[in-house]
């Protein structure tokens, strides 16, 4: 390589893996000599600087290989080879190399730095030797080969990763978490693109996890396990329904000891649907818990399992109502299960709590179209749009029309809504409340037609104030970039 020397230089004088926090004189070595060298896309220059005995200028020289290659899906001939032959040379490199990030410095060994950014790089590129290297340490897992079997070797189309994996799996020390936790994920990779060929043996190891946090549990203080511990079991819990494996009495007894917020749940349900003791469960469990968060996680389970649970519309709108639920996730669920409809939120609106009217907007906002295809909800947040009281009580910011009306132009806001902004002129003639106004406002300025915004002008025509008013809020828009926080 030309000037090669030059660049060794200016590389050996420090090590940085980003620009960002570097000291300002590595920044510059990172600017002048290390980007354009990465620009160039020239894989033999790293290669050949990777010869050199300092840590130093391997480090620099990785962090080129990877930034040249990390969106590529191929490398073919003598460069794959190469390649090769220092992934093998990295995956072995102990020697320490030191950077600052700010005033933080991070000392840490070549093999620890880059091992991360290899299982970062295409399987196709680095597949052979990661898998051997793999191979020729096993049992003995580590940080590095920790997440080469999570992020790269796991995620290969290859199934003689399965017995890889089985093989660490089985040797695993009982205290590991983190390591089990690697082993869960990556058999949860693996399943995504190949069918488990020893679902048996992965079924025997789950199970002895499971057993290992028993005997936790029983050898604990009032049977109460360590957060890390609780959080490996509902993984086991969860993994095991995703990949389908027999846990019948273990999940059953997972279930019976739960009695707090479990987010896969209704993961899990899925896949016990049929199961009369698990629904069972579920409902006593439902019946028993005051913790909101555990609730939520039961009614997305249920709301799977619907046609197994007698009056289950009746008994989920009952919960949330009592406990004014608003959730994305739950919300999401009862539509997949066709436990929501028009009504519902038609009733929501008519009622129009804070915490309801909150609800129908994340409804819309997830399901837009719904405010086109039923009319009656249409009808009403059009009616909340046209109504003005001759009592000017929509004027109180207390009062639930005021609620309403800030809601309906939330929503004309949220979605763009090209009809319901037609109705918001009107709104902005009659309100007093500067809030509200100005959520007039920006919608009729940001997605307003040509009529609407023909209207607006003829406003401001008649009144001096209402034109200063317009202009203002137009002025504060400009200066926060269309940035307006309703």
């Amino acid at each position: 390589m030309r000037d090669i020397e030059n660049y060794i230089r200016e590389l050996s004088k420090g090590y940085a893996p980003q620009r960002e926090n570097a000291k300002p004189r590595i920044m510059k070595v990172y600017d002048k000599t290390f980007k354009p060298l990465v620009k160039r896309k020239d894989l033999d220059a790293f290669f050949d600087l990777y010869e050199y005995d300092d840590p130093i200028i391997k480090a620099w020289a990785f962090l080129g290989i990877y930034k040249i290659l990390e969106n590529k899906e191929y490398l073919y001939g003598e460069a794959k080879e190469k390649l090769e032959n220092i992934i093998v040379d990295i995956l072995d490199n102990n020697e320490k190399i030191s950077y600052y990030s700010g005033d933080i410095e991070t000392t840490v060994s070549i093999r620890t730095h880059h091992g991360r950014r290899i299982s970062w790089l295409h399987p196709d590129i680095v597949f052979g030797p990661v898998y051997e290297y793999v191979k020729s340490k096993a049992p003995e897992m580590d940080k590095v080969i920790g997440e080469l079997l999570e992020e790269l070797l796991s995620k290969a189309n290859e199934p003689k990763v399965e017995d890889l994996l089985l093989e660490y799996a089985q040797n695993i020390y009982s205290s590991d978490i983190e390591g089990k936790r690697i082993i869960l994920q990556a058999f949860k990779n693996f399943s995504e693109n190949t069918d488990l060929a020893h679902k048996k043996q992965v079924t025997e190891i789950f199970k002895t996890y499971l057993q290992e946090i028993g005997q936790k549990r029983k050898s604990s203080k009032n049977n109460i396990l360590s957060n890390d511990q609780q959080e490996l079991e509902q993984e086991i819990i969860k993994t095991g329904a995703l990949l389908e494996i027999d846990l019948e009495a273990e999940t059953l007894k997972f279930l019976e000891n739960l009695n707090g917020p479990f987010a896969a749940l209704d993961q899990v349900a899925e896949h016990y649907k049929e199961n009369n003791t698990f629904q069972s469960l579920l409902m006593e469990k439902l019946g028993n818990t005051n913790n909101q968060r555990f609730i939520k996680d039961i009614l997305k389970a249920i709301s799977l399992i619907k046609d197994q649970i007698p009056n289950c519309q009746e008994l989920v709108i009952e919960k949330i109502e009592k406990y004014e639920f608003a959730d994305t996730g739950l919300i999401v669920n009862l539509m997949e299960a066709n436990l929501l409809d028009e009504h519902i939120l038609v009733e929501m609106l008519k009622q129009g709590e804070e915490w309801q009217l909150e609800f129908v907007r994340e409804f819309l906002n997830l399901y837009s179209e719904k405010l086109d295809d039923w009319n009656n909800l249409y009808n009403k947040i059009t009616s909340i749009l046209t109504s003005f009281p001759d009592d000017g009580s929509f004027e109180n910011s207390d009062s639930e029309l005021y609620r309403k009306k800030e809601f309906a132009l939330r929503v004309i806001i949220d979605l763009k809504h090209e009809h319901l902004v037609q109705h918001t002129l009107v709104n902005f003639s009659k309100l007093q409340d500067d809030k509200l106004r100005k959520m007039v406002l920006f919608a009729i300025i940001t997605f307003g037609d040509d009529d609407i915004l023909l209207d607006l002008r003829k406003l401001m025509e008649k009144d001096e104030k209402t034109q200063e008013y317009v202009k203002k809020f137009w002025k504060q828009l400009e200066r926060r970039d269309w940035k307006f926080y309703y």
